[in-house]
Protein backbone atom coordinates (compact mmCIF):
# COMPACT_ATOMS: atom_id res chain seq x y z
CA UNK A 1 0.00 0.00 0.00
CA UNK A 2 1.51 3.23 -0.88
CA UNK A 3 2.35 5.74 1.74
CA UNK A 4 -0.01 9.01 1.68
CA UNK A 5 0.84 12.13 0.47
CA UNK A 6 0.21 14.49 3.44
CA UNK A 7 2.73 12.10 5.39
CA UNK A 8 5.84 13.74 4.23
CA UNK A 9 9.68 12.06 4.31
CA UNK A 10 11.12 12.94 7.54
CA UNK A 11 14.33 14.75 6.69
CA UNK A 12 15.71 14.50 10.57
CA UNK A 13 19.07 13.34 10.93
CA UNK A 14 19.83 9.93 12.06
CA UNK A 15 21.02 10.84 15.60
CA UNK A 16 17.91 13.06 16.16
CA UNK A 17 15.88 10.55 15.53
CA UNK A 18 17.75 8.45 17.85
CA UNK A 19 17.41 10.93 20.22
CA UNK A 20 13.69 11.37 19.35
CA UNK A 21 13.00 7.78 20.12
CA UNK A 22 15.12 7.53 23.50
CA UNK A 23 13.25 10.71 24.72
CA UNK A 24 9.70 8.97 24.36
CA UNK A 25 11.11 5.11 25.87
CA UNK A 26 11.77 7.17 28.51
CA UNK A 27 9.16 9.41 29.09
CA UNK A 28 6.85 6.09 29.03
CA UNK A 29 9.16 4.28 31.16
CA UNK A 30 8.73 7.44 33.57
CA UNK A 31 4.98 6.99 33.66
CA UNK A 32 4.91 3.17 33.85
CA UNK A 33 2.17 2.23 36.64
CA UNK A 34 3.55 -0.85 38.71
CA UNK A 35 3.36 -4.09 38.64
CA UNK A 36 1.17 -6.19 40.64
CA UNK A 37 2.40 -10.34 41.17
CA UNK A 38 -0.33 -11.83 43.06
CA UNK A 39 1.04 -15.04 45.00
CA UNK A 40 -2.55 -16.71 46.51
CA UNK A 41 -5.25 -16.72 45.64
CA UNK A 42 -5.19 -18.90 42.12
CA UNK A 43 -7.46 -16.85 39.79
CA UNK A 44 -10.87 -18.71 39.20
CA UNK A 45 -10.02 -21.25 42.37
CA UNK A 46 -12.79 -22.15 44.45
CA UNK A 47 -12.41 -23.11 48.75
CA UNK A 48 -13.70 -21.91 51.76
CA UNK A 49 -13.45 -19.22 53.92
CA UNK A 50 -11.41 -16.98 55.19
CA UNK A 51 -9.64 -17.09 52.19
CA UNK A 52 -5.77 -16.14 52.10
CA UNK A 53 -4.22 -13.26 49.90
CA UNK A 54 -0.80 -12.48 48.97
CA UNK A 55 0.83 -10.34 46.54
CA UNK A 56 3.55 -7.62 46.44
CA UNK A 57 3.79 -5.05 43.65
CA UNK A 58 6.71 -2.86 42.09
CA UNK A 59 7.17 -0.02 40.20
CA UNK A 60 9.95 0.08 37.81
CA UNK A 61 9.16 3.88 36.31
CA UNK A 62 8.78 5.73 40.11
CA UNK A 63 11.91 5.70 42.02
CA UNK A 64 10.04 6.10 45.58
CA UNK A 65 8.85 3.10 45.10
CA UNK A 66 5.04 1.54 46.34
CA UNK A 67 3.04 3.67 48.90
CA UNK A 68 -0.16 1.34 49.72
CA UNK A 69 -1.76 -1.73 48.17
CA UNK A 70 -5.36 -2.92 49.07
CA UNK A 71 -7.63 -5.84 48.10
CA UNK A 72 -11.26 -5.07 46.89
CA UNK A 73 -13.64 -7.65 46.85
CA UNK A 74 -16.23 -5.32 44.94
CA UNK A 75 -16.29 -2.41 43.07
CA UNK A 76 -15.37 0.13 45.65
CA UNK A 77 -15.35 -2.32 48.95
CA UNK A 78 -12.16 -2.07 50.24
CA UNK A 79 -11.89 -5.39 52.46
CA UNK A 80 -7.80 -4.28 53.55
CA UNK A 81 -5.65 -1.99 52.54
CA UNK A 82 -1.95 -1.38 54.29
CA UNK A 83 1.08 0.98 53.61
CA UNK A 84 4.02 -0.40 51.56
CA UNK A 85 4.46 -3.10 48.52
CA UNK A 86 3.30 -6.35 50.04
CA UNK A 87 -0.02 -8.16 51.55
CA UNK A 88 -0.60 -10.95 53.44
CA UNK A 89 -3.87 -11.19 54.95
CA UNK A 90 -7.00 -13.36 54.50
CA UNK A 91 -10.34 -12.02 54.10
CA UNK A 92 -13.26 -13.33 55.28
CA UNK A 93 -16.12 -13.90 52.94
CA UNK A 94 -19.50 -15.18 52.34
CA UNK A 95 -20.59 -18.40 49.77
CA UNK A 96 -20.25 -16.71 46.68
CA UNK A 97 -18.44 -16.19 43.44
CA UNK A 98 -16.50 -12.83 43.47
CA UNK A 99 -14.42 -10.82 40.77
CA UNK A 100 -11.79 -9.53 43.80
CA UNK A 101 -8.59 -6.89 42.70
CA UNK A 102 -5.45 -6.20 44.34
CA UNK A 103 -4.60 -2.64 44.02
CA UNK A 104 -1.20 -0.46 44.10
CA UNK A 105 -0.39 2.75 44.40
CA UNK A 106 3.14 3.98 43.57
CA UNK A 107 4.39 7.54 45.11
CA UNK A 108 4.78 8.92 41.80
CA UNK A 109 0.87 8.80 41.07
CA UNK A 110 0.72 5.68 39.20
CA UNK A 111 -1.95 2.50 39.95
CA UNK A 112 -2.71 -0.85 39.00
CA UNK A 113 -5.25 -3.47 39.66
CA UNK A 114 -5.12 -7.29 39.22
CA UNK A 115 -8.13 -9.07 38.93
CA UNK A 116 -8.41 -12.14 41.27
CA UNK A 117 -11.85 -13.93 40.36
CA UNK A 118 -12.73 -16.98 42.64
CA UNK A 119 -15.61 -18.68 44.17
CA UNK A 120 -16.26 -19.15 48.01
CA UNK A 121 -18.30 -22.50 48.79
CA UNK A 122 -19.80 -23.37 52.40
CA UNK A 123 -18.14 -26.84 52.59
CA UNK A 124 -16.88 -28.42 55.83
CA UNK A 125 -13.20 -28.90 55.42
CA UNK A 126 -9.63 -27.28 54.95
CA UNK A 127 -8.60 -25.02 52.67
CA UNK A 128 -4.54 -25.02 51.59
CA UNK A 129 -3.95 -22.24 49.53
CA UNK A 130 0.04 -22.31 49.74
CA UNK A 131 2.05 -24.10 48.45
CA UNK A 132 -0.04 -23.85 45.59
CA UNK A 133 2.18 -25.84 43.29
CA UNK A 134 3.84 -29.22 43.23
CA UNK A 135 7.29 -27.97 44.21
CA UNK A 136 8.05 -24.87 46.62
CA UNK A 137 11.31 -23.90 48.00
CA UNK A 138 13.10 -24.15 51.06
CA UNK A 139 11.51 -22.81 53.76
CA UNK A 140 8.20 -23.70 52.57
CA UNK A 141 5.46 -21.26 53.14
CA UNK A 142 2.02 -22.87 54.46
CA UNK A 143 -1.12 -21.06 54.18
CA UNK A 144 -4.58 -22.56 55.09
CA UNK A 145 -7.79 -21.74 56.91
CA UNK A 146 -10.53 -24.28 57.96
CA UNK A 147 -14.32 -23.68 58.36
CA UNK A 148 -17.35 -26.14 59.69
CA UNK A 149 -20.80 -23.89 59.45
CA UNK A 150 -22.46 -26.89 61.13
CA UNK A 151 -20.25 -26.21 63.91
CA UNK A 152 -21.53 -22.93 65.35
CA UNK A 153 -18.01 -22.47 68.39
CA UNK A 154 -15.99 -23.02 65.16
CA UNK A 155 -12.48 -24.27 64.51
CA UNK A 156 -9.81 -24.72 67.28
CA UNK A 157 -7.00 -25.20 65.51
CA UNK A 158 -4.88 -25.77 62.40
CA UNK A 159 -2.20 -28.38 62.30
CA UNK A 160 0.58 -29.23 60.05
CA UNK A 161 2.30 -32.45 59.75
CA UNK A 162 4.97 -33.00 57.40
CA UNK A 163 4.92 -36.68 58.02
CA UNK A 164 3.06 -39.19 59.92
CA UNK A 165 2.55 -38.20 63.67
CA UNK A 166 5.84 -35.68 62.73
CA UNK A 167 3.78 -32.15 63.68
CA UNK A 168 6.05 -28.95 63.50
CA UNK A 169 3.16 -26.56 63.72
CA UNK A 170 0.59 -25.87 65.28
CA UNK A 171 -2.00 -22.88 65.83
CA UNK A 172 -5.01 -22.72 67.73
CA UNK A 173 -7.04 -20.57 65.09
CA UNK A 174 -8.86 -21.22 62.08
CA UNK A 175 -6.56 -19.71 59.75
CA UNK A 176 -2.91 -20.84 59.50
CA UNK A 177 0.30 -18.98 57.96
CA UNK A 178 3.81 -19.89 58.41
CA UNK A 179 7.17 -21.09 56.90
CA UNK A 180 8.16 -24.89 57.62
CA UNK A 181 11.73 -25.84 57.72
CA UNK A 182 11.74 -29.21 55.12
CA UNK A 183 15.39 -29.53 53.89
CA UNK A 184 15.07 -30.93 49.67
CA UNK A 185 13.02 -34.06 49.25
CA UNK A 186 9.66 -35.32 48.63
CA UNK A 187 7.03 -34.75 51.51
CA UNK A 188 3.06 -36.02 52.00
CA UNK A 189 1.85 -32.83 53.90
CA UNK A 190 -0.92 -32.73 55.87
CA UNK A 191 -3.50 -29.73 56.75
CA UNK A 192 -5.29 -30.97 59.75
CA UNK A 193 -8.38 -29.06 61.14
CA UNK A 194 -10.14 -29.88 64.41
CA UNK A 195 -13.33 -28.17 65.40
CA UNK A 196 -15.22 -27.32 68.44
CA UNK A 197 -17.53 -29.87 68.21
CA UNK A 198 -15.50 -33.07 67.74
CA UNK A 199 -14.72 -33.32 63.89
CA UNK A 200 -11.35 -33.73 62.33
CA UNK A 201 -10.76 -32.75 58.54
CA UNK A 202 -7.97 -32.62 56.60
CA UNK A 203 -6.29 -31.63 53.37
CA UNK A 204 -3.40 -33.90 51.84
CA UNK A 205 -0.66 -32.88 48.98
CA UNK A 206 2.69 -34.08 47.65
CA UNK A 207 5.40 -31.59 47.58
CA UNK A 208 8.71 -31.38 46.07
CA UNK A 209 10.98 -28.91 48.20
CA UNK A 210 14.04 -28.13 46.44
CA UNK A 211 16.89 -25.36 47.49
CA UNK A 212 16.44 -21.64 47.21
CA UNK A 213 18.40 -19.10 46.01
CA UNK A 214 19.26 -15.87 46.84
CA UNK A 215 19.09 -12.14 45.61
CA UNK A 216 20.65 -9.65 48.39
CA UNK A 217 22.97 -9.69 51.16
CA UNK A 218 22.58 -7.05 54.22
CA UNK A 219 25.24 -6.09 56.96
CA UNK A 220 25.10 -4.20 60.19
CA UNK A 221 27.92 -1.78 59.30
CA UNK A 222 29.26 -0.44 62.19
CA UNK A 223 31.32 2.43 60.69
CA UNK A 224 32.64 5.15 63.39
CA UNK A 225 30.72 7.43 63.75
CA UNK A 226 28.03 6.17 62.49
CA UNK A 227 25.83 2.88 61.74
CA UNK A 228 23.34 1.49 59.79
CA UNK A 229 22.36 -1.78 57.27
CA UNK A 230 24.49 -2.34 54.21
CA UNK A 231 23.33 -3.83 51.07
CA UNK A 232 25.17 -6.48 48.68
CA UNK A 233 23.64 -8.60 45.75
CA UNK A 234 24.22 -12.19 45.55
CA UNK A 235 24.86 -13.50 42.10
CA UNK A 236 23.38 -16.42 40.57
CA UNK A 237 26.82 -18.46 40.97
CA UNK A 238 27.04 -17.39 44.72
CA UNK A 239 29.78 -14.57 44.29
CA UNK A 240 28.93 -10.90 45.88
CA UNK A 241 28.74 -7.60 43.93
CA UNK A 242 28.26 -4.26 45.21
CA UNK A 243 25.22 -2.34 43.94
CA UNK A 244 27.25 0.71 43.68
CA UNK A 245 30.12 -0.52 41.62
CA UNK A 246 33.41 0.77 43.22
CA UNK A 247 31.37 3.76 45.58
CA UNK A 248 30.41 2.92 48.93
CA UNK A 249 27.89 0.04 49.38
CA UNK A 250 24.42 1.53 49.92
CA UNK A 251 23.82 2.05 53.68
CA UNK A 252 20.46 2.77 55.36
CA UNK A 253 21.62 4.77 58.51
CA UNK A 254 20.53 4.49 61.88
CA UNK A 255 20.32 6.73 64.69
CA UNK A 256 22.57 5.15 67.09
CA UNK A 257 24.97 1.85 67.33
CA UNK A 258 23.33 -1.18 65.14
CA UNK A 259 23.59 -4.57 67.11
CA UNK A 260 22.54 -7.85 64.61
CA UNK A 261 20.66 -7.64 61.41
CA UNK A 262 17.95 -10.43 60.80
CA UNK A 263 15.71 -10.98 57.61
CA UNK A 264 12.28 -13.01 57.61
CA UNK A 265 12.49 -16.14 55.74
CA UNK A 266 10.22 -14.89 53.15
CA UNK A 267 12.58 -12.36 51.97
CA UNK A 268 9.98 -9.38 52.81
CA UNK A 269 11.60 -7.79 56.00
CA UNK A 270 15.00 -6.94 57.36
CA UNK A 271 15.63 -6.01 61.04
CA UNK A 272 18.49 -4.24 62.84
CA UNK A 273 18.78 -4.00 66.36
CA UNK A 274 20.04 -1.18 68.17
CA UNK A 275 20.30 0.70 71.01
CA UNK A 276 17.84 3.31 70.09
CA UNK A 277 15.22 0.60 69.18
CA UNK A 278 14.71 -1.97 66.07
CA UNK A 279 14.64 -0.66 62.88
CA UNK A 280 12.75 -2.83 60.40
CA UNK A 281 12.23 -2.38 56.41
CA UNK A 282 10.94 -3.87 53.53
CA UNK A 283 12.53 -5.20 50.78
CA UNK A 284 11.88 -3.92 47.78
CA UNK A 285 11.45 -6.77 45.23
CA UNK A 286 12.88 -5.45 42.42
CA UNK A 287 16.33 -4.10 43.37
CA UNK A 288 16.48 -5.31 47.33
CA UNK A 289 16.54 -1.16 48.48
CA UNK A 290 15.61 -1.20 51.92
CA UNK A 291 12.32 0.91 52.45
CA UNK A 292 11.44 2.18 56.25
CA UNK A 293 8.89 0.68 57.91
CA UNK A 294 6.26 3.34 58.72
CA UNK A 295 7.04 3.48 63.11
CA UNK A 296 10.55 2.17 62.76
CA UNK A 297 12.51 2.33 64.78
CA UNK A 298 10.17 0.42 67.21
CA UNK A 299 11.19 0.73 71.04
CA UNK A 300 12.47 -1.48 72.91
CA UNK A 301 10.81 -2.84 76.32
CA UNK A 302 13.80 -2.61 78.37
CA UNK A 303 15.53 0.68 78.83
CA UNK A 304 19.29 0.03 77.87
CA UNK A 305 22.24 2.01 80.20
CA UNK A 306 24.87 3.83 78.81
CA UNK A 307 27.11 0.68 78.94
CA UNK A 308 24.52 -1.51 77.24
CA UNK A 309 25.54 -3.07 73.49
CA UNK A 310 22.12 -3.41 71.34
CA UNK A 311 20.41 -6.27 71.97
CA UNK A 312 20.55 -9.36 69.85
CA UNK A 313 17.38 -10.33 67.60
CA UNK A 314 16.52 -13.75 66.50
CA UNK A 315 13.92 -14.62 63.67
CA UNK A 316 11.35 -16.94 64.25
CA UNK A 317 11.83 -19.67 61.99
CA UNK A 318 8.06 -19.71 61.18
CA UNK A 319 8.22 -15.77 60.30
CA UNK A 320 5.64 -14.35 62.77
CA UNK A 321 7.78 -13.40 65.29
CA UNK A 322 11.10 -11.71 66.58
CA UNK A 323 13.14 -12.44 69.97
CA UNK A 324 15.15 -10.03 71.51
CA UNK A 325 17.76 -10.62 73.92
CA UNK A 326 19.42 -8.22 75.77
CA UNK A 327 23.27 -8.62 76.48
CA UNK A 328 24.37 -6.64 78.83
CA UNK A 329 23.44 -5.81 82.31
CA UNK A 330 19.55 -6.98 81.76
CA UNK A 331 18.32 -11.09 82.00
CA UNK A 332 15.32 -10.74 80.23
CA UNK A 333 14.25 -11.80 76.61
CA UNK A 334 11.04 -9.94 74.49
CA UNK A 335 8.70 -11.25 71.73
CA UNK A 336 7.95 -8.56 69.12
CA UNK A 337 4.64 -9.88 66.59
CA UNK A 338 5.52 -9.03 63.25
CA UNK A 339 2.70 -7.75 60.99
CA UNK A 340 2.63 -10.07 58.07
CA UNK A 341 1.77 -7.43 55.30
CA UNK A 342 3.59 -4.50 56.74
CA UNK A 343 6.42 -5.85 58.66
CA UNK A 344 5.54 -3.19 61.41
CA UNK A 345 6.42 -4.88 64.94
CA UNK A 346 4.32 -4.75 67.84
CA UNK A 347 5.54 -6.13 71.20
CA UNK A 348 3.64 -8.82 73.01
CA UNK A 349 4.04 -7.63 76.61
CA UNK A 350 5.73 -10.20 77.89
CA UNK A 351 9.50 -10.19 79.16
CA UNK A 352 11.21 -13.16 80.62
CA UNK A 353 13.63 -12.60 83.62
CA UNK A 354 16.32 -15.07 84.45
CA UNK A 355 17.00 -14.05 88.27
CA UNK A 356 19.89 -12.52 89.99
CA UNK A 357 22.71 -14.84 88.34
CA UNK A 358 22.26 -13.68 84.65
CA UNK A 359 24.01 -10.25 83.82
CA UNK A 360 22.85 -10.52 80.02
CA UNK A 361 22.24 -12.90 77.33
CA UNK A 362 25.00 -13.90 75.10
CA UNK A 363 23.17 -16.75 73.25
CA UNK A 364 19.89 -17.34 71.44
CA UNK A 365 18.66 -19.50 68.89
CA UNK A 366 15.63 -21.61 67.81
CA UNK A 367 15.22 -25.21 67.25
CA UNK A 368 14.50 -26.40 63.49
CA UNK A 369 10.51 -26.10 63.53
CA UNK A 370 10.85 -22.56 65.87
CA UNK A 371 8.71 -24.38 68.51
CA UNK A 372 11.79 -24.12 71.12
CA UNK A 373 14.12 -21.19 72.30
CA UNK A 374 17.38 -21.75 73.68
CA UNK A 375 19.45 -19.19 75.35
CA UNK A 376 22.59 -19.30 77.68
CA UNK A 377 23.78 -15.91 80.14
CA UNK A 378 26.62 -13.98 81.37
CA UNK A 379 27.04 -15.58 84.53
CA UNK A 380 28.28 -12.65 87.23
CA UNK A 381 30.14 -13.53 90.40
CA UNK A 382 28.09 -13.05 93.73
CA UNK A 383 29.00 -13.13 97.19
CA UNK A 384 27.88 -16.89 98.04
CA UNK A 385 29.12 -18.42 94.69
CA UNK A 386 26.29 -20.78 93.51
CA UNK A 387 26.03 -19.26 89.56
CA UNK A 388 27.03 -21.22 87.35
CA UNK A 389 26.89 -21.55 83.21
CA UNK A 390 23.42 -22.96 82.37
CA UNK A 391 21.26 -23.80 79.15
CA UNK A 392 17.63 -22.97 79.31
CA UNK A 393 14.97 -24.03 76.96
CA UNK A 394 11.85 -22.22 77.08
CA UNK A 395 8.78 -23.17 75.05
CA UNK A 396 7.41 -20.82 72.62
CA UNK A 397 2.98 -19.91 71.81
CA UNK A 398 2.97 -19.95 68.26
CA UNK A 399 -0.53 -17.79 68.85
CA UNK A 400 1.56 -15.01 70.57
CA UNK A 401 4.69 -15.85 70.89
CA UNK A 402 4.99 -15.92 74.70
CA UNK A 403 7.92 -17.67 76.37
CA UNK A 404 5.98 -18.88 79.04
CA UNK A 405 7.47 -22.06 80.07
CA UNK A 406 10.66 -23.85 80.33
CA UNK A 407 10.79 -27.21 78.40
CA UNK A 408 11.20 -30.25 81.05
CA UNK A 409 14.94 -30.63 82.29
CA UNK A 410 15.94 -26.81 82.02
CA UNK A 411 18.02 -25.05 82.99
CA UNK A 412 21.14 -27.48 81.82
CA UNK A 413 24.17 -27.17 83.62
CA UNK A 414 27.30 -28.59 81.25
CA UNK A 415 29.91 -30.16 82.52
CA UNK A 416 32.26 -28.78 85.52
CA UNK A 417 35.18 -28.14 82.94
CA UNK A 418 32.74 -26.13 80.66
CA UNK A 419 32.59 -22.23 82.82
CA UNK A 420 31.23 -19.44 81.64
CA UNK A 421 28.63 -18.76 78.39
CA UNK A 422 28.73 -20.00 75.30
CA UNK A 423 26.98 -20.02 72.27
CA UNK A 424 24.45 -22.68 71.18
CA UNK A 425 23.60 -23.30 67.88
CA UNK A 426 20.60 -25.72 66.05
CA UNK A 427 20.61 -27.73 62.64
CA UNK A 428 18.00 -30.04 62.02
CA UNK A 429 17.29 -32.23 65.55
CA UNK A 430 20.62 -31.35 67.61
CA UNK A 431 21.80 -28.15 69.63
CA UNK A 432 25.58 -27.78 69.67
CA UNK A 433 27.39 -25.23 72.38
CA UNK A 434 30.81 -24.05 72.45
CA UNK A 435 33.29 -23.23 75.38
CA UNK A 436 35.72 -20.58 74.39
CA UNK A 437 39.25 -22.98 74.67
CA UNK A 438 37.63 -26.62 75.81
CA UNK A 439 35.41 -28.07 73.27
CA UNK A 440 31.97 -28.92 72.11
CA UNK A 441 28.66 -30.16 73.72
CA UNK A 442 25.92 -31.66 71.96
CA UNK A 443 22.05 -32.48 72.18
CA UNK A 444 19.50 -34.03 70.74
CA UNK A 445 16.45 -32.11 70.91
CA UNK A 446 12.99 -34.12 71.52
CA UNK A 447 10.34 -32.50 69.20
CA UNK A 448 7.61 -33.36 71.61
CA UNK A 449 8.89 -31.36 74.21
CA UNK A 450 12.16 -29.44 73.45
CA UNK A 451 13.86 -31.13 76.42
CA UNK A 452 17.90 -31.68 75.54
CA UNK A 453 19.60 -35.40 75.80
CA UNK A 454 23.37 -35.07 75.72
CA UNK A 455 24.87 -36.89 72.54
CA UNK A 456 26.13 -40.72 73.32
CA UNK A 457 29.98 -38.93 72.35
CA UNK A 458 29.56 -35.48 74.00
CA UNK A 459 31.54 -33.52 75.17
CA UNK A 460 33.61 -33.48 72.22
CA UNK A 461 37.12 -32.48 72.30
CA UNK A 462 39.71 -32.26 69.40
CA UNK A 463 43.78 -32.49 69.75
CA UNK A 464 45.18 -29.19 68.21
CA UNK A 465 41.72 -27.65 67.93
CA UNK A 466 41.22 -24.33 70.09
CA UNK A 467 37.86 -23.21 70.10
CA UNK A 468 37.73 -19.65 69.79
CA UNK A 469 35.64 -16.73 70.15
CA UNK A 470 31.78 -18.48 71.20
CA UNK A 471 30.47 -15.50 68.46
CA UNK A 472 32.22 -17.47 65.46
CA UNK A 473 30.35 -20.99 65.80
CA UNK A 474 27.79 -22.11 62.94
CA UNK A 475 25.10 -24.31 61.73
CA UNK A 476 25.03 -25.87 58.47
CA UNK A 477 20.83 -25.38 57.69
CA UNK A 478 21.54 -29.22 56.13
CA UNK A 479 22.68 -30.55 59.13
CA UNK A 480 26.14 -31.54 57.26
CA UNK A 481 28.20 -29.27 59.50
CA UNK A 482 29.35 -27.47 62.29
CA UNK A 483 31.88 -24.09 61.44
CA UNK A 484 33.70 -23.23 64.20
CA UNK A 485 37.08 -20.33 64.47
CA UNK A 486 40.11 -22.11 65.59
CA UNK A 487 42.36 -19.59 66.70
CA UNK A 488 44.85 -21.94 68.30
CA UNK A 489 47.55 -22.15 65.45
CA UNK A 490 46.37 -19.30 63.49
CA UNK A 491 43.05 -18.11 61.90
CA UNK A 492 41.04 -20.23 60.22
CA UNK A 493 37.77 -22.06 60.06
CA UNK A 494 37.57 -25.79 61.07
CA UNK A 495 34.50 -27.51 59.72
CA UNK A 496 33.09 -30.60 61.78
CA UNK A 497 31.43 -32.79 60.19
CA UNK A 498 27.53 -34.04 61.76
CA UNK A 499 26.88 -37.89 61.80
CA UNK A 500 23.35 -37.04 60.60
CA UNK A 501 22.22 -40.07 62.41
CA UNK A 502 23.56 -39.56 66.01
CA UNK A 503 24.75 -35.76 65.75
CA UNK A 504 28.46 -36.60 66.78
CA UNK A 505 30.73 -34.82 65.33
CA UNK A 506 34.32 -35.19 63.67
CA UNK A 507 37.10 -33.08 62.28
CA UNK A 508 36.44 -32.42 58.20
CA UNK A 509 37.69 -29.56 56.31
CA UNK A 510 40.18 -26.97 56.45
CA UNK A 511 39.92 -23.09 56.03
CA UNK A 512 42.49 -20.25 56.43
CA UNK A 513 41.60 -16.80 57.15
CA UNK A 514 45.30 -14.87 56.85
CA UNK A 515 44.76 -11.72 59.00
CA UNK A 516 41.31 -12.18 60.10
CA UNK A 517 40.42 -13.23 63.66
CA UNK A 518 36.90 -12.13 64.01
CA UNK A 519 33.71 -12.82 61.35
CA UNK A 520 30.20 -13.67 61.21
CA UNK A 521 28.75 -16.19 58.56
CA UNK A 522 25.56 -16.70 56.87
CA UNK A 523 24.72 -19.41 54.74
CA UNK A 524 22.73 -19.54 51.24
CA UNK A 525 19.18 -21.07 50.61
CA UNK A 526 20.97 -23.57 48.01
CA UNK A 527 23.43 -24.83 50.51
CA UNK A 528 26.28 -24.42 48.35
CA UNK A 529 27.69 -21.18 49.31
CA UNK A 530 28.60 -19.23 52.44
CA UNK A 531 29.21 -15.65 53.43
CA UNK A 532 31.51 -13.72 55.65
CA UNK A 533 31.69 -10.56 57.23
CA UNK A 534 35.78 -10.42 57.98
CA UNK A 535 37.47 -8.33 60.04
CA UNK A 536 40.68 -7.54 59.38
CA UNK A 537 41.85 -5.54 62.89
CA UNK A 538 44.40 -7.51 64.57
CA UNK A 539 47.76 -6.70 66.07
CA UNK A 540 50.29 -8.55 64.17
CA UNK A 541 48.86 -7.55 60.85
CA UNK A 542 49.14 -4.13 58.46
CA UNK A 543 45.79 -2.24 58.65
CA UNK A 544 43.96 -3.14 56.04
CA UNK A 545 39.74 -2.70 54.71
CA UNK A 546 36.86 -5.02 56.22
CA UNK A 547 35.55 -7.14 53.73
CA UNK A 548 32.93 -9.67 52.62
CA UNK A 549 33.54 -13.15 51.21
CA UNK A 550 32.02 -15.73 49.24
CA UNK A 551 32.70 -19.11 49.51
CA UNK A 552 31.86 -21.86 47.96
CA UNK A 553 31.09 -25.37 50.17
CA UNK A 554 33.37 -28.63 49.50
CA UNK A 555 31.94 -31.96 50.16
CA UNK A 556 33.86 -32.09 53.67
CA UNK A 557 32.95 -28.59 54.66
CA UNK A 558 36.01 -27.01 53.59
CA UNK A 559 35.78 -23.52 51.87
CA UNK A 560 36.74 -22.26 48.20
CA UNK A 561 36.96 -18.34 47.99
CA UNK A 562 34.62 -17.01 44.85
CA UNK A 563 35.40 -13.13 45.41
CA UNK A 564 35.40 -10.69 48.07
CA UNK A 565 33.82 -7.04 48.07
CA UNK A 566 35.19 -3.97 50.04
CA UNK A 567 32.86 -2.57 52.63
CA UNK A 568 34.86 0.56 53.97
CA UNK A 569 38.34 2.21 53.11
CA UNK A 570 38.73 3.14 56.63
CA UNK A 571 40.30 0.71 58.56
CA UNK A 572 38.10 0.25 61.88
CA UNK A 573 34.86 -0.16 60.26
CA UNK A 574 33.32 -3.89 60.33
CA UNK A 575 30.62 -5.14 58.78
CA UNK A 576 29.09 -7.17 62.46
CA UNK A 577 26.32 -8.95 61.56
CA UNK A 578 24.91 -10.27 58.28
CA UNK A 579 21.88 -12.19 56.90
CA UNK A 580 20.67 -13.32 53.68
CA UNK A 581 16.92 -12.54 51.93
CA UNK A 582 15.78 -15.20 49.15
CA UNK A 583 15.40 -14.44 45.53
CA UNK A 584 11.76 -15.80 45.21
CA UNK A 585 9.24 -14.48 47.37
CA UNK A 586 7.06 -17.48 46.73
Amino acid sequence: MPTPKHFPTPRFPAFTIACLSLSILLAVAASASPTVVVISPKGGAASGSPVFYEAYATSAGCAAGISAMRILTAPGVTAFKTGGAHIEHFVTLVPGSYSTEVQAWDNCGGSTKAAVDLTVDSTAGVSVFLPNHTSAEWPVHVAASAQNPSCPTGISALRIYTASGVTPYTIDSNMLDAYVNLVPGTYNLTVRALDKCGHTFNSQLSEVVTAGSDAYLYGAADFFPASGVARLNINSNGTLTNPNGTARLPISWLQSQVGTVAVDPGGWFVYASSKGGIYGYQINRSNGALVPIPGSPFPLNQTLNAEELAPTIVMDPTGNFIYVAYTNGGSSLATYRIHRSSGALTWTGWSRSFGPCVDGLTGLTTDFTGRYLYVNGNFKVIATDTCGSETYGLKADPDHGFLTSEVPGSPYSPPSFFTGASEPVSTGSYLYLIQNGVGVLGYSVNPATGALSTLTGSPFFFWGLTVGDSDSFFADWKTRFLWVADEGIGNHLQALAINRATGDIALAGLTQFPGTNSFDLAEDHTGQFVFFSLDPFTVDVPPAVPEVVAWAISSNGGLTKLNSVPVSTVFGDAITSIAVARKNPI
